[in-house]
């Protein structure tokens, strides 16, 4: 069981050229929201290396930032699971 499992469709951010991971990941929030602020009616997550959530926005709850190293596997459903879609 993954915190991803029930999402449709993957975002890859990468900066051509660029190995500073710090920079790929301020964009890749960056992205994420505007896609928030666009479309407020789609739920939303954010990964790192498809291992730890990030953030996550859930229609009518908002958005929820993770502590570092949040594991999107069942290990860490505490944490995720009211913030994922069902």
């Amino acid at each position: 069981m993954s915190a991803i499992d029930r999402y449709t469709g993957v975002i890859d951010v990468r900066i051509a050229g660029s190995a500073a991971e710090e920079t790929q990941a301020k964009e890749a929030r960056a992205i994420f929201d505007e896609l928030v602020a666009a479309q407020p009616d789609l739920a939303l997550v954010l990964s790192h290396a498809q291992s730890w959530i990030v953030a996550a926005y859930l229609p009518g709850a908002g958005v929820r930032t993770f502590p570092p190293h949040t594991s999107l596997d069942a290990d860490a459903i505490g944490a995720w699971h009211p913030w994922i879609v069902g």
